[in-house]
């Protein structure tokens, strides 16, 4: 028998050579083992939305918020393609719509969950706060006073006096030239909130479109007097109307309105 002879360097690096072998299968082994026996999720598609539509309401960051309730539709959705008799979930999938401010389709959820639960009350307000939102965006993102004031209008029918609702809808029929009726609203909120500044700014730029400028500067005062410093960033906002207003009527620059203490008009 011929007999096979190491030295001892020569031994050493074979039994390293085992060594790291072996420890590469137990290695691998365990990763495949924890691969077959990682559990799979078993909450439904609901379960899964309604966790997130609870997480969504208790964060404030609004990138977050949104991502969220990105994260969370098309789960709701595809239990509402399921089962369209689903209610709760048809409210949560509205919830979900207007965390996005798709103001349209959480409506549409809104008026299908009022039509499978009529008993519930509760939906009115979020019908009305849609409409509401929706106007909003009409107003100050599309630019389109008209399709504002048939939403708002529409949310003042649903929930009457809600003050918001009532400021914007004296800001869509100024934006029309009505201006009567929006000081109408106007004068409205100012009755239920005597100490809301943004609508005496909102009040003062009516004022001016008139040629009221005494009654404009009184109105800035009392804004800025609430609210110190409020007015300076809506005059930023509104200087084009009022530099306007300043070459139709050829108006002096000294003229009291635009003496706004701490103003960069």
């Amino acid at each position: 028998m011929n007999l096979i002879y190491f030295t001892s360097e020569k031994y050493l690096c074979f039994m390293i050579q085992k060594y790291l072998i072996l420890c590469f299968v137990l290695i691998l082994g365990s990763c495949v083992q924890s691969q077959k026996e990682k559990p799979k999720s078993t909450k439904t598609d609901y379960e899964q939305g309604l966790e997130l539509m609870m997480k969504f309401r208790s964060v404030t960051d609004s990138a977050e918020r949104m991502k969220i309730v990105n994260q969370a539709i098309p789960l709701l959705e595809r239990v509402y393609f399921k089962d369209t008799a689903n209610s709760t979930n048809v409210l949560l999938l509205g919830n979900a719509y207007f965390g996005r401010r798709d103001y349209q389709k959480a409506i549409y959820m809104y008026f299908l969950h009022k039509e499978q639960k009529p008993d519930f009350k509760e939906i009115d307000k979020n019908l009305a706060v849609s409409y509401r939102e929706l106007g909003r965006k009409y107003q100050f993102m599309d630019n389109n006073p008209l399709h504002a004031k048939k939403s708002l209008t529409l949310a003042d029918s649903i929930r009457p006096n809600d003050i918001e609702t009532l400021e914007l809808l004296g800001i869509a029929n100024c934006a029309l030239s009505k201006f009567d009726e929006g000081k109408a609203f106007y004068n409205r909120v100012l009755k239920m909130d005597p100490n809301r500044a943004s609508t005496y700014f909102n009040f003062s730029l009516v004022f001016a479109k008139e040629g009221k400028f005494d009654l404009c500067q009184q109105y800035l005062d009392k804004a800025n007097s609430i609210k110190p410093g409020f007015v300076n960033t809506y005059l930023e906002r509104h200087k084009k109307d009022y530099r306007y207003i300043l070459r139709k009527d050829q108006l002096k620059p000294q003229n009291k309105l635009f003496v706004v203490k701490n103003s960069n008009f």
